[in-house]
């Protein structure tokens, strides 16, 4: 469960969209595409926005289990790439250590200028 710091705990696994999300994301360990292809890949009928929408809101509460949400942008499209990492997988020192290989919040070139 997860605090939503009003003392409710929420569980992700309470809302069918982000719990068909995790299982298909457990199942694969990752994910590369347009929310899109995510909806069709979990099947449960629901439109690409909501499903990025739920997933932007709840990130770090996916973090918090294990999944790393990243969002690169290629020319026209939009990808989600959502990465599977157990926290407590019992055969490493690596436990609750999340590391994401994305590029650090850097300013761009010309940013650097002015």
């Amino acid at each position: 469960m997860v605090s939503c710091g009003s003392g409710e705990e929420f569980s992700l696994y309470n809302d069918k969209i982000l719990a068909a999300v995790i299982a298909y994301i457990k199942s694969e360990q990752t994910f590369a595409g347009t929310a899109t292809e995510l909806a069709e890949k979990i099947k449960i009928g629901i439109s690409p926005n909501v499903l990025a929408k739920k997933i932007h809101q709840n990130e770090m509460s996916l973090k918090e289990i294990g999944i790393i949400v990243e969002t690169p942008r290629t020319g026209l499209s939009r990808i989600l790439r959502l990465t599977y990492m157990p926290l407590n997988d019992d055969d490493d020192d690596n436990d609750n250590k999340i590391e994401s290989n994305s590029a650090p919040d850097l300013p761009s070139q010309p940013s650097l200028l002015s």
